[in-house]
């Protein structure tokens, strides 16, 4: 194989292939990259988990494939200037070059590296920009490894003209939903590192297709496979609240900030109280180690006074994501679970806590 690839074009293809490379593999060679040259240059890298291929300009002198260390051939392209870089292969291992610069480089037989599966499946076309909005929106709620399998991922629900993408870790309920062109139904869960690689598809029309055991989503000469959760996700329809009676509508940045403050002075579980009466909303906190914390700020609100006690964390990890310059607060009781909403396409149920 000898290719020629400008440094720019090859440090961004890597970059992004490196994004599923695992920083500590398993086995050996999920710590390379295939590098195949043939009618066009192609980069591709997997965990077993995700895999990620994609194409890059290229002027291919001699077709052939390589596998390479990820790791050192992506620092080594960070020190090289604009310019050309060549690859080049044979029996013997592979050479890169760049101006009076050659490296040797260890290398594996590409019947080493790990087969990845071909894209197969029903197809389904998502705009690019609301994924990844709907990704943001939801993905701090997917659960920590370790806990139920099913919540390691968020599921991805496309019916008719919407698409929604629904996260729970069991305390709170994260739902976003976007609109998209009409296509077939699905639902599927997407693991939590999909979720972290897919945006790098970027925001124009992704093709999605669900085989049997993986996902595939395309765009532009990438494509980005992931295996798919298996099992049934919770029916997170019934835990939303349906009746609470009442309703704060507040500052979202002003809500953020305090809630950073007050924070400061929580215990370990975060907890906060929020106290709501006549157009008021008060924050405090206490713990051993710092003291006590209080805020007072303005709010719409003419119902009785009612307090409840909260993770601010999760409040915060809401209005960070959410875009609107108001938020509203729904809630029943001190025990009921709070209903918080950034419009109607945005919104996060979370549980109270013991106070």
């Amino acid at each position: 194989m000898i290719v020629t690839v400008n440094s720019q074009f090859l440090a961004q293809a890597l970059r992004s292939v490196c994004k599923v490379v695992p920083s500590q593999p398993a086995i050996q060679s999920l710590g390379y990259v295939l590098i195949e040259a043939s009618e066009e240059l192609r980069f591709s890298a997997t965990d077993l988990e995700v895999s990620l291929s994609l194409t890059c300009p290229a002027t291919i002198q001699a077709a052939g494939s390589c596998v390479l260390p990820a790791a050192t051939l992506m620092s080594l392209v960070d020190q090289f200037t604009e310019g050309n870089v060549t690859l080049l292969s044979d029996a013997k291992g592979a050479s890169v070059k760049h101006g009076t610069f050659t490296s040797r480089l260890q290398t594996l037989s590409a019947a080493e590296f790990p087969m990845l599966a071909a894209p197969e499946g029903e197809a389904a076309v998502l705009p690019g920009a609301a994924l990844a909005r709907l990704i943001t929106s939801t993905r701090y709620a997917v659960a920590d490894r370790g806990k139920k399998f099913v919540l390691e991922g968020a599921l991805l629900k496309l019916a008719g003209t919407s698409m929604g993408m629904i996260a729970t870790d069991g305390a709170r309920l994260s739902i976003a939903t976007a609109v998209r062109e009409e296509g077939p139904d699905v639902a599927v869960i997407i693991p939590r590192k999909t979720l972290d690689v897919l945006p790098i598809l970027g925001n124009g029309s992704i093709e999605l297709l669900v085989g049997p055991n993986h996902l595939f989503f395309s765009t532009d000469g990438m494509t980005l496979t992931s295996r798919m959760i298996e099992g049934k996700f919770p029916g997170y329809e019934r835990i939303i609240p349906r009746d609470n009676d009442k309703t704060v509508t507040i500052d979202r940045i002003r809500l953020a900030s305090a809630l950073k403050r007050i924070g400061i002075a929580s215990e370990k579980n975060c907890a906060a109280y929020c106290s709501i009466g006549t157009d008021a909303l008060r924050l405090s906190s206490k713990s051993v180690e710092v003291g006590e914390a209080d805020e007072q700020m303005p709010a719409h609100y003419d119902g009785p006074p009612l307090t409840v006690c909260i993770n601010w964390r999760y409040m915060l990890d809401f209005l960070d994501v959410a875009e609107g310059q108001t938020v509203t607060i729904g809630m029943k009781s001190e025990k009921s679970p709070l209903l918080v909403s950034d419009g109607v396409s945005f919104i996060n149920v979370i549980m109270t806590m013991r106070g």
